[in-house]
């Protein structure tokens, strides 16, 4: 179960720790990996969060040593994706992904997530958006509880198809 990430829309609640700096929240499962143990080595964890800022397009002059309160909700959706990235993730599961996020925002956090399928990463999405699904989905499958209720293949997948289902 390593090498599984969640990804929420819910940062204050799943993923963020408000008192601690960008830097911090974007480098902790480095910090947790195997060799580290929290035992701070400052030059990799340095690099570590400088190519995590390029990687995500987090902007240059982003100072990560100042509060979370200052960045924008673009930013911190990024900063936890990146904390998952740190252990090469085979899936990712995405609560609500985009919520909170302008179109705008929306459309550079779905670039990213497009990036990780190239490089072999599967997304799981939960999410009640059709958008977000006609964006992101090679496969829709409608669930309750323990049920597989309907599978669409990508090649299915429409408003249409997807309002019968959602």
């Amino acid at each position: 179960a390593d090498r599984f990430g969640l990804v929420s829309g819910f940062q204050k609640r799943f993923g963020l720790f408000s008192a601690q700096s960008p830097a911090f929240n974007l480098s902790l499962c480095f910090l947790l990996q195997e060799k580290h143990y929290f035992w701070k080595l400052p030059r990799e964890e340095q690099a570590f969060v400088r190519h995590y800022q390029r990687v995500l397009r987090l902007p240059e002059d982003l100072h990560f040593f100042k509060s979370l309160s200052g960045l924008s909700r673009l930013e911190l959706q990024k900063i936890v994706l990146g904390r998952w990235l740190a252990t090469k993730p085979i899936a990712l599961f995405l609560d609500e992904p985009f919520r909170g996020l302008e179109k705008k925002e929306q459309k550079e956090f779905s670039f990213l997530l497009r990036d990780l399928v190239d490089q072999g990463v599967s997304l799981v999405l939960g999410s009640a958006s059709m958008k977000e699904h006609l964006a992101l989905s090679d496969r829709v499958l409608a669930v309750n509880q323990d049920q597989i209720l309907k599978e669409i293949a990508s090649s299915e997948i429409t408003e249409e198809s997807l309002s019968q289902i959602l």
